[in-house]
């Protein structure tokens, strides 16, 4: 049940070069002048071939019912059954259930057209023949036992059974609902990239003027910012131990100038600089010495005095990189800076949308590449989830819509699924991109494939109960399903294939309303946070739970094992970050405050429970925030701010990070349906 009418993918019938299909012709001779270009004059024959016999007359609703009439004029059955399973198995096919049995009824409608119009012609021969043909299909269908008649009536127009259907209302209403049932799901169809591409290549031009005229705008302020020095105030010349952001990265091996070479082009390709201009580095800022030093200090000695950021890694002296901009220096506190840069700084261009803290030994951790954003939905996000390889992602909201999208380097929406009811519960299945499962407030679970675009399996709870965690195992066929009522709670474990029940985790375990669950590496343990502020480990051979221990007195809104399964981690409601001890339960690893007013003052909305989301390092989280979401760094003894991710006008409902490479990306979404993608780059 896969594709809902009007959501079938994509961004819907009114955006882009895909409206209203007026493209298809210059789609066509498009595809036909490439193919002359290349000489494929046998391909080009055939193209022309399927043109004529196109079976959807260029997704024209209009020329199909013309089409349909011409069968019914030559009492064509054969034809008239051909054209409506090649609209089954390409279109109707993909739609709901619900949307599946309005196509059946008009199916029924259409056939029983074709018999009132053999009727009408006074062609009683194809009448005969049509139930002959039809009989074996028809006979199971309760629409048609009084219909076995109708050869047999003298006039079956004067028939109380059949009168209606010789109408003219009835006929031009059948044939006006095949239109709009055409012509909706023709203009909700995903388009293909070679419609799209002159979209995307209008945006990339769109963008090189924008970075080229942001280019001009700091160089005028550069130069006018010069003029109005004053005298008494020197040239300062850059400081002399500036390094390149992606030195420390090139191994010391053979292919070191090949890594760096890619690095180099590739953030030339996200900053438009030339080919010897690279970002200033964040993550080299220098620890600031006494003044008497400043005159004396070469680049060589305050390498030797800057803290390490690991000790596995060595640093080797070479020559500055040229600075895109004063503002990039003034930003970092430099060794080699007079305090009189303070006194002239250059103005800002506009508002950042991100805030860098000062972080733990003087360092900036990740630094911000770019930021998009996604748009498509209407109300509050409920989940946002990276697929297992980070390529899509899941996101929901509280009208029961559900959105699969890639996230770089535009978001572009791949498919739309809508449920009956607000999406509570959302997950990836960990083995592919294809599958995810769902949950709604009304208690549906339903397991889809996003790629054929419809639900494979479903299970409904009947009474009443809302679905409020799903999580599927990373390397078995499982998943976790915890679900409330006013009454009672659920944790239960069902097969994803069959979704069948395998065991009720809550018969063994009185338990209170679940938050968040989550397996280990082989399946075996499940752990869960719930609303009484604490954490349960279930042994799923035992099935039973075989530690529990209090966290908080607050609800826990999340939480997660590490990477390396040694410890977990969850958020209170109130800000309470803590780790625990997987191996001796109970012990408590840190518990540090966040120290954000979204924990405090401010009234948050659309709260749910995905509030934070580990790095791949291990060391840092994300986590929601008045205006987007922050990443700190943390450890036994501290939690320090890193970066703050700016551009939620609300308060965030729920975040996601993609631990896949050192980009990130991850994703903050708010309670007014505005979802935000930052790409990160770890130094």
């Amino acid at each position: 049940m896969n594709l809902p009418l009007g959501s079938l993918s994509g961004s819907g019938p009114s955006s882009g070069p895909w409206a209203g299909r007026s493209s298809w012709h210059a789609l066509d001779e498009l595809v036909r002048d490439y193919l002359l270009f290349r000489g494929f004059m046998p391909t080009l024959k055939m193209l022309d071939q399927e043109i004529k016999v196109d079976k959807e007359k260029g997704f024209r609703p209009d020329k199909i019912i013309d089409h349909i009439l011409s069968l019914m004029g030559s009492h064509d059955l054969s034809g008239l059954r051909e054209l409506w399973a090649h609209l089954q198995t390409r279109l109707f096919s993909r739609l709901e259930h619900k949307e599946a049995q309005a196509v059946s009824k008009l199916e029924t409608g259409l056939f029983k057209l074709f018999v009132v119009h053999c009727v009408q012609t006074k062609h009683p021969e194809k009448v005969r023949t049509f139930f002959e043909v039809m009989s074996a299909e028809l006979q199971s269908q309760s629409e048609w036992k009084d219909w076995f008649v109708l050869p047999f009536l003298t006039n079956p127009e004067t028939h109380p059974t059949f009168a209606p259907f010789f109408s003219r209302h009835w006929q031009d209403t059948l044939l006006l609902s095949l239109f709009n049932l055409l012509a909706l799901i023709y203009a909700c169809l995903p388009p293909p990239k070679l419609a799209d591409f002159r979209t995307s290549q209008s945006k990339i031009q769109t963008l090189q003027e924008e970075n080229e005229a942001l280019r001009r705008k700091l160089r005028e302020m550069r130069i006018r910012d010069h003029r109005e020095r004053p005298p008494s105030v020197p040239d300062i010349q850059p400081p002399e131990d500036v390094m390149d952001d992606f030195f420390i990265i090139a191994p010391e091996s053979a292919p070191a100038d090949v890594t760096s070479n890619t690095l180099k082009s590739f953030l030339r390709n996200i900053t438009g600089t030339s080919a010897n201009s690279s970002v200033v580095s964040a993550s080299e800022r220098r620890t600031a010495k006494p003044s008497s030093q400043l005159g004396t200090s070469s680049s060589s000695t305050s390498l030797k005095q800057s803290k390490p950021r690991s000790s596995s890694k060595s640093r080797v002296s070479h020559a500055p990189v040229k600075r895109l901009s004063q503002t990039s220096l003034n930003a970092l506190p430099s060794a080699s800076s007079t305090p009189n840069l303070a006194k002239s700084p250059a103005p800002p261009l506009s508002e950042p949308s991100s805030s860098p803290y000062p972080a733990p030994q003087d360092s900036i951790a990740y630094l911000l590449l770019s930021q998009e954003e996604y748009l498509e939905h209407q109300s509050e996000i409920t989940h946002c989830r990276f697929s297992s390889t980070g390529a899509l992602i899941a996101s929901s909201d509280i009208d029961g819509v559900i959105k699969i999208w890639t996230p770089t380097p535009n978001p572009i929406t791949q498919s739309t699924f809508i449920a009956q009811s607000a999406v509570t519960a959302l997950d990836w299945v960990p083995t592919s991109d294809r599958h995810f499962l769902y949950g709604t407030r009304n208690g549906t679970v339903r397991f889809c494939d996003q790629v054929e675009r419809k639900t494979q399996n479903e299970i409904h709870f009947e009474d009443q109960r809302t679905i409020r965690v799903l999580a599927c195992s990373p390397n078995s066929n499982i998943c976790a399903l915890a679900a409330s009522n006013a009454s009672a709670e659920l944790l239960t474990v069902y097969d994803l294939k069959t979704m069948t029940l395998l065991y009720e985790l809550s018969d063994s375990t009185p338990i209170c309303e679940v938050t968040s669950c989550s397996f280990n590496h082989n399946s075996q343990m499940l752990i869960t946070s719930g609303i009484d502020g604490k954490i349960r480990i279930f042994d799923l051979r035992k099935q039973d739970c075989i530690a529990s221990w209090m966290v908080h007195d607050q609800p826990i809104s999340s939480s997660s094992l590490s990477l390396d399964e040694t410890k977990i981690f969850a958020l209170s409601q109130d800000g309470r970050f803590s780790g625990w001890s997987l191996y001796q339960t109970g012990q408590k690893c840190f518990d540090h405050q966040l120290d954000d007013p979204y924990y405090g003052s401010i009234k948050r909305q659309g709260v749910w429970n995905n509030q934070f989301a580990l790095a791949g390092d291990g060391t840092h989280v994300l986590t929601c925030s008045s205006n987007g979401g922050i990443i700190y760094e943390f450890n036994t003894d501290e939690m320090t701010k890193v970066l703050g991710l700016k551009g939620l006008r609300n308060n965030a409902a729920c975040t996601d990070w993609s631990a896949i490479n050192d980009c990130g990306p991850c994703i903050t979404a708010s309670s007014a349906g505005q979802i935000t993608i930052s790409t990160l780059l770890s130094q």
